[in-house]
């Protein structure tokens, strides 16, 4: 079992480069390797 933290309620993603705002934009600047395009 597992819970789940409501989206409006996550402020942030902690990730191996550090944390990022839980949105589009931030996420593929941190990680523009994994970017399609």
């Amino acid at each position: 079992a597992f819970d789940v933290t409501p989206a409006r309620l996550v402020t942030g993603l902690i990730t191996e480069r550090g944390v990022v705002e839980p949105e589009r934009e931030a996420i593929a600047a941190m990680f523009p390797e994994r970017v399609a395009g």
